[in-house]
């Protein structure tokens, strides 16, 4: 049988899952105890457990009347969404924040390092 557009969403919406996953995963790993207590996180971790464990469900069933409820997922994906534009909004207002107390003098740790480079060239 060949697969429906429905199946390949599905397949798509639960890769895109599982990179989500991994990347709190990740975060967790990399960044500690806080993360993991900052509320924003726990709810974006909430959502995509729940959202998986949905996605789980909706392919080992074949009830119709449950395919119905599963149809949350498209509110988990929205509440995703805020927490993500959430995160710009914080990481755009503390790039200008710290932008204006370096008057406007932000340097890349990259650029730093060819600095230093080209000085210890010159000498």
């Amino acid at each position: 049988k060949e697969p429906t557009l429905k199946d390949v969403l599905d397949r798509v919406d639960f890769a895109i899952l599982v990179i989500f996953l991994i990347e709190i995963f990740l975060k967790t790993i990399a960044f500690g105890k806080p993360y993991i207590c900052d509320s924003w996180n726990m709810f974006d971790c909430f959502i995509v457990v729940v959202s998986m464990g949905l996605s789980i469900l909706q392919f080992v069933s074949d009830d119709k009347m449950l395919d119905q409820i599963l149809g949350l997922r498209g509110i988990l994906r929205l509440l995703r969404l805020i927490v993500i534009f959430r995160k710009v909004s914080e990481t755009q207002s503390s790039a200008s924040r710290l932008k204006s107390r370096s008057s406007g003098n932000i340097t890349m740790a990259a650029d730093r390092v060819l600095d230093t480079l080209e000085s210890l060239q010159g000498t």
